[in-house]
């Protein structure tokens, strides 16, 4: 999931942030925003679901982005420092506007764990990062249920959702992926497992990665949870780390889990597939300019160090870094999955690319959803109309794919349970009440689906890589079922 990038201007331009000038910058941003946002709300034909506050909200980051790669560019960090400063201080600015408090969430009930990263000799892609684990070093993670599940009044399920946020591998947490967390718990009646995993350009590839393998041993090996009572989720640059994480357990010979919900997974990093610019100017996405200091996926690939030109161009192609541009050998023995993306995203054709060649690589159990109406992760930003439908749809998959959400055997229920129960009575305690959100209010619109083959998937006409035609072309040859989408248009009710 990308957000706005609040960055602060550089030591030098320090005269522009005082009161008066942000002022007039927040009143430019507002104004252009808005104008934006009129001619785009007045010809929304392919958003007619759209309320003027997502209008204005994919305006307003749309921009905002835009400024601060402007104020980059022209004043460009000049030191190793300097980058992972502007860095941190976009990380943090985020964290303060979009993460949700524990003792507001509504419906939702949130307790915070440490994990054990325990020494372990893990072979492969990880083998020298785990060499250098002591065993000393905690891992947070939290821990979150719909307040429903705990109450009684829906059944808890007997499978568990360990997710990876969204964020760019640079910034986000589970606290700013909270309210989507409730809502995908109290569809799916699972308790969801958010990892707290290490952001770039702290660190870089595969170290993200080396966090989720040890979150799943934490549900495997601490509380017995069977591999196959497990689904993998995440968002955008989480749906990249939980594909990831499926992808090491079959290469790793671990014991797969049950599946993976990959939620407009951000799939090939060199950002060189059309629908980027066919969706610049709906998406609010700012992730692909080449000449970004603070380019996330240069700081995932290759942290602060600038001159690693060619390792970062290498990278890129890596099975594991952009799964879409992959062999199909890499994408092979995979679980059950169910990719959802949408029709107005910049992600939109690698997603597509994603899809059909797993099926082409054997895997037999992957359903590509695609929501016409949709942003990049919409489940969030459009939580209340195209979202909430997208959660419905994810739920009933799950149901279908592994049976409804029964309580079942499973005595590692007991562990989470506990401490959720103890939080929720401790917030009472604190707060007097659980927050619970209001009934949305009724919007008109359903969403009638299709099973078709989308439009084939071209590349950008300056700046694509050749193995993202390559993909492309393999993956416009794909015939039949194997092509096909489940397509979501809006419609009035």
């Amino acid at each position: 999931m990308a957000v706005p990038e609040p960055t602060p201007e550089p030591a030098a331009t320090t005269a522009a942030s005082s009161p008066l000038s942000t002022v007039w910058t927040v009143a430019s941003l507002l104004g252009t925003a808005l104008t934006s946002t009129v001619k785009h709300y007045t010809v929304g034909a392919h958003a007619p679901t759209w309320t003027l506050k997502t209008s204005i909200m994919t305006n307003i980051i749309r921009h905002k982005s835009g400024i601060d790669l402007a104020s980059r560019q022209k004043n460009p960090p000049k030191t190793a420092d300097d980058i992972l400063r502007l860095a941190v201080e976009t990380r943090t600015a985020t964290e303060k506007m979009i993460a949700k408090d524990a003792d507001k969430l509504e419906d939702g009930v949130v307790k915070v764990v440490d994990v054990d990263v325990k020494k372990r000799e893990l072979g492969g892609l990880l083998a020298e990062l785990s060499a250098q684990e002591d065993g000393t070093r905690k891992l947070k993670a939290e821990w979150l249920a719909h307040a429903s599940l705990l109450d009684g009044t829906k059944r808890l399920s007997d499978k568990v959702i360990l997710s990876t946020h969204g964020g760019a591998h640079v910034r986000c947490s589970p606290a700013t992926h909270r309210a989507m967390h409730t809502e995908m718990s109290g569809a799916t009646g699972c308790l969801v497992f958010s990892v707290d995993y290490r952001l770039s350009p702290e660190v870089v590839f595969p170290a993200s990665l080396l966090d989720a393998v040890h979150a799943y041993f934490y549900l495997t090996e601490d509380l017995k949870i069977p591999p196959s009572q497990i689904l993998v989720e995440g968002d955008s640059a989480g749906g990249h780390l939980a594909l990831q994480l499926l992808m090491y357990l079959r290469d790793a010979g671990l014991p797969q889990v049950g599946g993976g919900l990959l939620l407009s997974p951000w799939v090939d990093m060199s950002s060189s597939f059309a629908s980027w610019d066919e969706n610049r100017l709906i998406d609010y996405l700012a992730l692909d300019d080449p000449h970004d200091p603070l380019r996330p996926s240069r700081l995932y690939l290759t942290g602060t160090d600038s001159s690693k030109e060619a390792s970062y161009r290498d990278l890129l192609t890596h099975p594991y870094v952009s799964p879409s541009l992959a062999p199909l050998s890499s994408l092979s023995s995979l679980p059950p999955l169910l990719i959802q993306g949408a029709g107005l995203e910049c992600l939109r054709d690698e997603d597509t690319v994603l899809a059909r060649r797993l099926r082409k690589a054997g895997n037999e159990q992957v359903t590509h959803q695609v929501w016409m109406d949709g942003v990049h992760v919409f489940q969030l930003l459009q939580a209340d109309r195209a979202g909430k439908e997208a959660m419905k749809s994810l739920a009933e998959w799950v149901e279908r794919t592994y049976g409804s959400a029964e309580a079942g055997a499973g005595e590692w229920k007991q562990k989470p349970l506990e401490l959720l129960k103890a939080e929720r009575n401790a917030r009472i305690a604190r707060v007097g009440h659980l927050a619970t959100s209001k009934p949305a209010a009724p919007h008109g619109f359903k969403w009638e689906k299709t099973v078709e083959r989308l439009a084939d998937v071209g590349v950008k006409k300056e700046g694509a890589i050749e193995a993202a035609k390559q993909a492309a072309d393999e993956a416009n040859a794909v015939a039949d079922e194997m092509a096909q989408s489940e397509v979501y248009r809006p419609v009035r009710a």
